[in-house]
């Protein structure tokens, strides 16, 4: 099966045909065999290694491992995810993978490295079924950002639309949870010199929202996801009474959607020469009205496509593309 990867420091998608899963990247290790008696247990892997995943390992989980840096491509704890997702996707006893995965724009200089350490034969097995091999086929790793901008330029079935033009130049803002990517096409074609990953994304502003949260409610106690969504939400419960947070959002939005305009102006100027910037990524909702307000008329979100899983279809379309290519030249 082909597949779209998209395995973020915040959240986990995976794309295939007729299917698509996500949840948080976060995995936990199972000391206590009590542990995950409240109904998550759906979300455990017994093999390769013994892990709770995503809300499972939130909630349930003896020890949680996080990895926020580069590493995180070629951790152990994105291998469990990805297997995770991909027996999600599949129940067979054997899943043959061929994966598209992204990477920010900055780590690209790593894909090889990637593409090599997630390539393997693996052995799973879930709480729910009998152990699966596992065959994983890295054949691309691409940049976010241009993997979101190949829903325009290719359908469902990878073939080439004719949205995005030869001769146009675009612009590319993918909003995610640690990095925000900023890229340059000329059609299809990543212009390398007008690109750039920053460090900034929607957990900065949860960062600050929970300070903010706790100064006022020093009572209220909320895990990183649950900030998540009273972000997406604006309000929280406290004591049973719904307050609002939106003020909290807006200042907290505020100094980072100034910087990215600054870093988006730094690339782009005042957007001519571009044709079209396109938005995507969970952030957008938060970030991406300020892209819009300083590049009026020629910004716009992806079309026909869910933003936040914007990454993960491309690569999906992406993989598909590359399979047709094959077929072609097998004859």
């Amino acid at each position: 099966m082909n597949v779209g990867l998209d395995g973020g420091f915040a959240g986990f998608k995976l794309v295939k045909a007729s299917k698509q899963t996500t949840y948080p990247a976060i995995v936990g290790s199972v000391f206590d065999e009590t542990y995950g008696t409240n109904g998550h247990r759906s979300r455990e892997l017994l093999q390769p290694r013994h892990v709770l995943y995503g809300q499972a390992a939130m909630n349930e989980a003896s020890l949680i491992t996080r990895v926020e840096n580069r590493g995180w491509y070629t951790s152990k704890q994105f291998i469990d995810l990805m297997l995770a997702g991909l027996t999600e996707l599949s129940a067979a006893v054997v899943v043959s993978a061929d994966v598209v995965t992204c990477l920010p724009y900055d780590y690209m200089g790593m894909a090889g490295k990637v593409a090599k350490r997630l390539s393997n034969t693996y052995k799973v097995r879930r709480p729910d079924r009998e152990e699966q091999t596992v065959v994983v086929n890295v054949i691309g790793v691409v940049p976010q950002g241009w993997a979101a901008f190949i829903t325009q330029a290719h359908d469902t079935q990878g073939k080439r639309t004719e949205i995005i033009k030869n001769d146009h130049k675009y612009g590319m803002v993918d909003f995610g949870g640690h990095t925000t990517n900023f890229e340059t096409m000329h059609g299809l074609r990543t212009l390398d010199g007008q690109c750039k990953s920053v460090d900034v994304g929607v957990w900065k502003v949860i960062g600050q929202v929970k300070t903010m949260i706790g100064n006022r409610y020093s009572q209220l106690h909320l895990n990183d996801h649950q900030l998540v969504e009273a972000v997406k939400a604006g309000k929280v419960m406290v004591k049973q009474r719904e307050v609002s947070i939106a003020s909290m959002v807006r200042r907290a939005v505020k100094p980072f959607a100034e910087h990215l305009v600054v870093q988006a102006q730094n690339l782009w100027e005042d957007g001519t020469g571009i044709d079209t910037i396109y938005l995507a990524g969970g952030g957008a909702s938060l970030f991406g009205d300020a892209i819009a307000k300083a590049f009026r008329d020629i910004t716009k979100p992806l079309d026909d496509v869910d933003l936040v899983y914007a990454n993960a279809i491309g690569c999906y379309r992406y993989a598909l593309k590359l399979a047709q290519k094959r077929q072609a030249q097998d004859g």
